[in-house]
């Protein structure tokens, strides 16, 4: 760290703690304001505020994401004096539109509060939402740059009131199965980037990469082993009671009788005054 002064081209810049500037060492004059990091444009600087509470029929979800990523964050001490390692990543699989990427927004909600509750301080908190084909670029070694940047500046970042989360949708355009012969051979230098920076987070401090697919079955298997991508989570389409939840979550009593097809246990119409209409009111749907 060092003090140094603003040169008059500089001077009217907004320069903040984390900006990228060139130094003039023999004047200790900030000289030129640099552009930021290409990862500072996958990055929300604040917690994201979707919560389980959001998300309707995967409680089950919010359940096991608590116990097996929350508990090792906020209680390291105990599970490193246990010597129960704590997990690096998981991935969902499933169809498209089952709340993959709400859930990651959730649990680096949900490691915020615990934090919160743990250290009585206010948590900050650091959600990279990256989609797998944004990496990609025509240009050898740029993709692998870009995931090792990526990865350095959470490690930066991240610390006991700071969790950061690594969020990689449609992780099967990046890390596809080596030798396959489908494509080129760009995932040859890819994966293993992608596997050395996870075994690289030992000491990540709060740092878990999540991961969505629904193509599981062409990501490479160094990928998703222990040690790496630990937890594998899949993640259906809802069945009849997990809609129910879903539709108490959406539909409003306020919006009166939309549609016939609603079911009364779900919905119940309102008259004018906000009072619930008697039962002669309450569509049934007919098979017929």
């Amino acid at each position: 760290n060092r003090v140094c002064w603003l040169a008059d081209n500089v001077a009217d810049k907004a320069i903040n703690a984390g900006s990228r500037v060139l130094v003039d060492p023999t004047n200790t004059f900030v000289i030129e304001l640099l552009p930021e990091k290409e990862s500072s444009r996958y990055l929300a600087a604040e917690i994201p505020s979707i919560t389980f509470a959001d998300i309707g029929g995967l409680d089950h979800i919010a359940v096991q994401m608590e116990e097996d990523f929350i508990w090792p964050l906020v209680h390291a001490d105990l599970f490193k004096s246990a010597k129960i390692p704590s997990p690096r990543g998981c991935l969902f699989s499933g169809p498209p539109g089952t709340g993959k990427t709400m859930i990651a927004q959730a649990v680096t909600n949900l490691i915020a509060r615990h934090i919160e509750k743990m250290t009585g301080v206010e948590a900050t908190g650091y959600f990279f939402n990256i989609k797998g084909p944004e990496l990609l670029d025509k240009y050898v070694g740029e993709t692998e740059r870009r995931i090792r940047e990526i990865f350095e500046q959470a490690k930066k970042i991240a610390s006991d009131t700071t969790p950061v989360v690594i969020f990689i949708d449609e992780m099967d355009a990046l890390f596809l199965t080596r030798g396959h012969g489908i494509s080129s051979d760009v995932n040859l230098t890819i994966v293993p980037q992608f596997t050395a920076m996870m075994q690289g987070l030992q000491d990540r401090g709060n740092v878990i990469v999540i991961g969505a697919t629904n193509r599981r079955e062409l990501i490479d298997p160094a990928v998703i082993r222990p040690g790496r991508i630990d937890k594998e989570i899949e993640i259906p389409r809802p069945d009849a009671a997990a809609a129910k939840q879903i539709f108490e979550k959406y539909l409003l009593p306020s919006w009166d009788q939309i549609n016939p097809r609603y079911d009364v246990e779900i919905y119940h119409p309102l008259d004018n005054r906000g009072n619930q209409k008697p039962e002669k009111y309450h569509f049934k749907h007919d098979p017929q």
